[in-house]
């Protein structure tokens, strides 16, 4: 469950699961690189605006930096390290 206070850290699992539940797309693919191969997630939002995020795992924790940026790219605004108001 998505929580409604501030928090720090979130997982990519977490911010997944909201973006779905706001109607975004969200691919995951590998790419090979001159280091090997690595996993890329494509989150679309409904207006076409995309953030492409790598090399996170599921379970990982994502900083509040991060999280925010990924909502710019999207055009939308996510519940996480906001207070409830």
């Amino acid at each position: 469950m998505i929580s409604q206070f501030a928090t720090q850290f979130i997982t990519l699992e977490e911010y997944l699961k909201w973006a779905l539940s706001e109607g975004c797309r969200v691919q995951t693919g590998f790419s090979a690189g001159p280091d090997g191969m690595m996993e890329f997630t494509v989150v679309t939002a409904k207006s076409g605006r995309y953030a492409v995020i790598h090399d996170l795992s599921p379970g990982e924790a994502i900083p509040a930096a991060a999280y925010a940026q990924y909502d710019r790219r999207l055009g939308l605004e996510s519940p996480f390290g906001k207070t409830k108001q």
